[in-house]
This record gives C-alpha cells, sequence and structure tokens, in this order.
C-alpha cells in the first residue's frame, strides 16, 4: 500500500498529469487555422485533420536507422528504422508537406510552426540532439502517445517561430505497423 505521506516528485507528478490528459486529448485535436500556400500556390486546407493530424519530422531532423542517423529528407522507402513496438521495420511510404510563405513580414501560422525538443527534455539524453517536430506528431511517454503542442514547457520543449524559413517541410513515415 502506497505511504500517503509521501510526496511525489515534480517530475513523477508531472509526468502522471500528461498521460492523463493524452487520454483526454486523442479524442478530439482542436482546428487549426492555416493561412499558407503550397509549393504549388494551392491554398493549405484549414482543417486538424488536413495539417494537425499528420505526425511529421521537421527537413534537417536526424532520424535513427539501423545504420546510424540520417537526415529525414535522405530516409529511403525500404531503410529500416528501429520502432518501440514492432522491432526493426522497412519504410512503406514517405510522405512529404511543403508549405511556402508569401514574404518574410508574413508570420507562419502558429499550426504549421515546428515544435523544438531541446537534447534531453524528455529523459536523459532522449533525445540526443534538437529534435523538430509538427505540432500533433505524438511522443511514447509513460505508456501514452501525447502531441507535442502539449509538451511545450517554454524552456526545454518550444514551439519555434521559424522566422528563419521561406519553406516549411515536414516528412511523415509509414511502416506497415506504425
Amino acid at each position: 500500500m502506497p505511504d500517503p505521506n509521501r510526496r511525489s516528485s515534480s517530475l513523477a507528478t508531472s509526468r502522471r498529469s500528461i498521460a492523463k490528459a493524452a487520454a483526454i486529448l486523442m479524442t478530439s485535436l482542436p482546428g487549426l487555422a492555416v493561412i499558407s500556400r503550397r509549393a504549388s500556390g494551392q491554398p493549405v486546407p484549414s482543417t486538424a485533420s488536413a495539417v494537425g493530424s499528420r505526425k511529421c519530422f521537421l527537413r534537417g531532423t536526424s532520424i535513427r536507422t539501423v545504420s546510424g542517423y540520417r537526415p529525414v529528407e535522405r530516409l529511403s522507402v525500404g531503410d529500416i528504422l528501429p520502432t518501440v513496438f514492432a522491432g526493426p521495420a522497412p519504410i512503406r511510404e514517405i510522405r512529404h508537406f511543403r508549405y511556402e510563405r508569401q514574404g518574410r513580414n508574413e508570420a507562419w501560422p502558429v499550426g504549421l510552426r515546428p515544435i523544438r525538443i531541446r537534447p534531453s527534455a524528455i529523459e536523459d539524453n532522449i533525445p540526443h540532439a534538437d529534435l523538430y517536430v509538427s505540432d500533433a506528431h505524438s511522443l511514447y511517454i509513460d505508456g501514452a502517445l501525447v502531441p507535442a503542442w502539449n509538451l511545450v514547457n517554454g524552456r526545454s520543449i518550444t514551439r519555434d517561430d521559424a522566422e528563419h524559413l521561406d519553406v516549411i517541410e515536414y516528412f511523415h513515415i509509414i511502416f506497415d505497423r506504425h
């Protein structure tokens, strides 16, 4: 039986709160207003299902393969990646999403701006380097999938303003069993 006088560490309490919130959040994501254009000049759809629900990595993000780390844009169908649940698995498909803004003075819509997860933000050496993901990309933490936007704390996990980028590109990796 747990000791009622024992206080949980703030990290453990925080993680439990995240896991509880994840159960609620996984059933409904708020709509994301997106006012940008694809490379083709076509407007980007303004629904969460079109942008917010994609689980994507920003161009330049290092992804671990069985033969070492590589930028996500250099991965190919058939490359083998270690996975949490299925062990090493080949990539079945890679989807690419490219967004351009019309000028430097135009701010990126919040829903397109990447989430930056600094080294050791999750646990010691996890991630081992800056990790940039779309805001709805879920991370597996303490048995729950938690969207990255829900982890933003203003210090070790932040929403990047991406002001230095004229193009934001995300890559979505698909396995037979995701």
